[in-house]
């Protein structure tokens, strides 16, 4: 969930400002603040306001503390922005090394939360050369800071297939879920970063491997995390990779929230029509508008509503954490089936996904 972690100094005077900084401020839900007085017993303060129109303030003294002994804390906060009074070369440090906002309060940027360039939208017709593909999609975020992405189609995997002789020897393998997922990472994960990057990949799971009665397949969700974990080696990138696959069944009480098909990083949210596959080679593999959003906007900070792709986003990183807590207070694993780094057969309480936890 998108908070913001601030000292209560700077709380007070970007909420009393008319700025966009303070619209933003109004419009979020959770903060954690470093706290120098007894704000609930003050009358008349930015604090005070914020938790009557429902904000969580949430004392944050102990959680600044910790960054002092343990910076690397910061990446366990994927989508809280941290405006600090440090200096904008220690707060860029900061950025780079954990991939969350870090903003020195002297020198606030609002546009890495609200501009999306050069395009927001980008309309395909299916079986068209392909006038753009998945850098050109993600360079309106690739300014955003990121330790983690969450994958959302339940047909990614649908035409992934193994096939085989009649001897049961691998002739062949059809992995153009595979094969998407590797184009997509290979933009999205950055080039550097000092902490682990978390995939999560959320698909049906008789998308994978069939329904077991009217459709068979040759593939099963141990051969997808397998051809998933493989593709660590080819991002070649220096920081280790968890992998992790939450296979869906239609009968899960999980299963309506994946019905839209959204690629999620700490801050960006990408919107498909109708597939996340998108691409075949250079052909377009759908009909569809593929949008690229940032948390806010100027527009919608206009308006006295929630952003609405600050609320998606919120939306499925709860649905996902009230799954987990489900599974938590439960024994049930007949729902899904969860893979994480190359084994299969597990449940989703074993994720590791920071967004969710």
């Amino acid at each position: 969930m998108f908070s913001i972690v601030t000292t209560q100094k700077i709380l007070e005077k970007l909420y009393s400002e008319r700025s966009i900084w303070g619209d933003i401020i109004a419009r979020t839900k959770c903060f954690y603040v470093k706290l120098d007085t007894e704000w609930w017993e003050e009358d008349d303060n930015a604090l005070l306001e914020l938790s009557n129109s429902q904000a969580n303030i949430i004392n944050g003294n102990d959680l600044f503390d910790e960054i002092d002994k343990h910076p690397e804390t910061i990446a366990n906060y994927p989508s809280s922005v941290f405006i600090l009074d440090i200096d904008e070369s220690k707060a860029r440090q900061l950025q780079e090394k954990y991939g969350v906002i870090i903003q020195a309060v002297s020198n606030l940027d609002d546009s890495i939360l609200t501009s999306v360039l050069p395009r927001k939208t980008f309309p395909m017709e299916e079986g068209e050369n392909a006038t753009f593909g998945w850098r050109e999609i993600f360079s309106g975020v690739n300014d955003l800071p990121s330790n983690s992405i969450i994958i959302n189609d339940r047909n990614l995997f649908t035409n992934d297939e193994i096939v085989k002789n009649k001897d049961g020897v691998i002739i062949d393998k059809r992995l153009s879920g595979v094969d998407s997922i590797f184009n997509i990472l290979n933009e999205a994960l950055p080039k550097k970063l000092e902490v682990p990057f978390h995939i999560l990949i959320i698909c049906d799971k008789t998308g994978i491997e069939g329904d077991g009665m009217r459709k068979r397949k040759t593939i099963t969700v141990k051969n997808v995390i397998t051809y998933l974990n493989g593709l660590k080696k080819q991002l070649n990138r220096p920081f280790p990779i968890v992998m992790e696959l939450l296979a869906v069944c239609p009968g899960s009480s999980f299963f309506p929230a994946t019905h839209n098909r959204r690629i999620l990083t700490n801050y960006g949210l990408l919107t498909f029509d109708h597939k996340v596959n998108a691409f075949k080679g250079r052909i377009n593999n759908a009909s569809q508008l593929i949008g690229v959003n940032k948390l806010f906007s100027h527009e919608n900070l206009k308006t006295e509503s929630e952003p609405p792709f600050l609320f998606e986003h919120n939306r499925i990183t709860k649905a996902l954490h009230k799954y987990l807590s489900y599974l938590n207070a439960t024994t049930v694993s007949s729902e899904h089936e969860f893979a994480k780094n190359g084994k299969a057969g597990l449940r989703f309480d074993q994720t590791e996904h920071r967004m969710i936890i």
